[in-house]
């Protein structure tokens, strides 16, 4: 055991047990789509051998509070499923006036929203908790004391860096139209304007939990509205819409300087504990 060590210290090793699980799995398991659910747990594994092997944090009841699960946050569910379906609803809207893609309303309707999204919410209390309970949970409080007013940035690119050995040692940009050397960089860049949006939720909620379920809203409104969806453009398209779009950067970047502000200032903000040195 380390028990001496300092927050980005404690951030530094959560990371690279994090990142070099996330790259051993990529390695090793044949299908990409094993490596990614597989790959969801890494941060959490990283978060208890950090907690309980490498220091005695573990040992201390509001060291394991600091994650952020022993609340649910529910004042701020509207919020997590209002503001991902709006992003996705804007970018969508603006690919179908570009004419790169036509959506079949009908065949969005017939499928089970309600029930996909139940279901996925379940998934996510295992799988999406997994990440997160790792990146706003632990590595946020940490970085946040050396860089009170940039961390969350910091922790929104490196969670996007984490993604990087699924991306590029497996197959899984395969199926994406266009090339990674697009895909990539506005994917990071996505995810670190996140990141800023995801500590403003985590600190008006007080609850890692409210994060995981943005993340889950997200992922459950595009595939359903990608079942009803012709596209005549593929490339285009995927340049500017969902996960990979310019037009979903740009409007997270104007919501994370939004929210910026009430980051640094809200009542609830994520706090290490004041037992951890820096």
């Amino acid at each position: 055991m380390f028990p001496n060590l300092t927050a980005p210290q404690k951030a530094a090793g959560f990371y690279l047990i994090a990142l070099s699980m996330s790259t051993v799995l990529a390695l090793i398991v044949p299908s990409e789509d094993g490596a990614a659910l597989f790959g969801m747990f890494s941060p959490l594994v990283a978060v208890l051998v950090m907690l309980l092997v490498v220091t005695p944090d573990g040992r201390r009841r509001e060291h394991w509070r600091s994650l952020g699960v022993h609340r649910l946050g529910l004042r701020s569910w509207p919020v997590a499923m209002l503001l991902p379906t709006a992003i996705l609803v804007v970018g969508y809207l603006v690919a179908a006036a570009a004419g790169l893609a036509g959506f079949d309303l009908g065949a969005m309707a017939e499928t089970d929203v309600v029930g996909d999204f139940v279901v996925g919410l379940a998934i996510t209390v295992v799988l999406g908790l997994g990440e997160e309970i790792g990146w706003r949970g632990y590595m946020l409080p940490l970085v946040r004391q050396r860089l009170p007013r940039g961390g969350a940035l910091v922790v929104g690119f490196l969670h996007g860096v984490w993604h990087l050995p699924l991306f590029l040692l497996t197959g899984y940009l395969a199926g994406i139209p266009g090339s990674p050397l697009v895909i990539i960089p506005v994917f990071l860049v996505t995810l670190t304007a996140a990141g800023a949006v995801y500590a403003w939720l985590r600190d008006r909620s007080g609850s890692v939990w409210s994060v995981v379920l943005m993340h889950q809203t997200f992922n459950t409104v595009n595939e359903a509205v990608m079942r009803g969806a012709t596209l005549s453009v593929p490339v285009a398209f995927t340049y500017t819409t969902g996960e990979t779009g310019v037009v979903t950067t740009a409007l997270v970047i104007a919501v994370a300087f939004g929210v910026s502000g009430m980051v640094q200032h809200h009542r609830g903000g994520v706090r290490a504990p004041a037992e951890v040195t820096v």
